[in-house]
């Protein structure tokens, strides 16, 4: 999870999901699949399908990961 910009609040929540294996959900089943186990301010606005980048250090690359979802779904502050 991190933040994307948003014009109205500054930032809103956006998750980047990895699948595993063959499992190919759609970004709906996604996001009823997080509604059932969150409340509704706290589940994520924004979902992306994409490959979870890393650092050299082996930590989530979140600058990459950010341009990556601020780049799919044209998020401007």
């Amino acid at each position: 999870m991190l933040g994307v910009p948003d014009p109205r609040f500054g930032e809103r929540i956006c998750a980047i999901v990895e699948t595993v294996g063959d499992t190919k959900p759609s970004l709906t089943e996604l996001a009823a699949h997080v509604k059932g186990l969150l409340a509704d301010y706290k589940a994520p606005r924004e979902l992306v399908l994409a490959p979870v980048n890393r650092a050299p250090n082996g930590k989530l690359d979140y600058k990459t990961l950010k341009a990556l979802a601020v780049d799919r779904l044209g998020a401007t502050a």
